[in-house]
């Protein structure tokens, strides 16, 4: 994991942090994120990231599935260990 702070300017603050996940059920995965965070004046700031990468699903995510029809459209998350997701190929980083 490496994670680095800088300010290079009064009340810019940045960060950016790298780490290599190896997990047992999704393989491994290299998650990256860039933050800016900028003090504009005491009320207010102003804050954005940029982030790729994948977050392993929660135990309670990993199960979770539903079926969400509308007149336009039907809307099935698939539960990232059922079948059908194992099909779709991850986008490798």
């Amino acid at each position: 994991m490496v994670d680095m702070t800088a300010s290079p300017i009064e009340n810019l603050k940045l960060d950016a942090a790298a780490r290599v996940e190896q997990y047992s059920d999704f393989g491994n995965a290299t998650v990256s994120e860039l933050t800016a965070h900028d003090d504009f004046t005491k009320e207010f700031a102003l804050r954005g990231t940029v982030r790729n990468g994948f977050i392993a699903p929660t135990l309670a995510e990993e199960y979770y599935s539903a079926t969400n029809v509308s007149p336009f459209s039907a809307f099935v998350p698939l539960a990232p260990n059922s079948p059908g997701a194992k099909r779709i190929p991850l986008m490798k980083s």
